[in-house]
């Protein structure tokens, strides 16, 4: 039972990372410091979007989806610490719980070049 359920479990991971490939990956990234984040879907396009200024996960993707003009699926959230020269991601949103961290470091990791990226997803808050 239990290798029925690690084989189902990769082969759903795997295709989501395979139908992700097809999609615009846009990141909207505050400059420097501390926020909350969401990994947001919608048939079109994968987004990783930042936002220092809000109190709550959601806030992010109702700014998104105006924004863009339509509405998109929370993958999850957590916080996102910039620096100089590094990338902190941890945590998880309450609300959405935590981002598949394959899928942020992959975001992360094709549109910035110049820092270094640590994924810590579920740890801390």
């Amino acid at each position: 039972m239990l290798i029925t359920s690690l084989v189902d479990y990769w082969n759903n991971k795997i295709g989501i990372i395979k139908a992700n490939k097809n999609k615009k990956v846009e990141l909207i990234l505050h400059e420097k410091g501390k926020a909350k984040f969401v990994l947001l879907e919608d048939r079109k396009s994968l987004i990783l979007a930042s936002d220092p200024t809000v109190e709550f996960h959601q806030e992010i993707l109702l700014k998104v989806s105006k924004k863009h003009g339509r509405a998109f699926k929370c993958l999850g959230g957590g916080r996102i610490d910039i620096e100089d020269n590094s990338i902190n991601v941890y945590g998880q949103s309450l609300m959405y719980g935590q981002a598949p961290s394959d899928i942020v470091k992959q975001i992360l990791e094709s549109k910035i070049e110049d820092k270094n990226i640590l994924i810590e997803l579920g740890v801390g808050y």
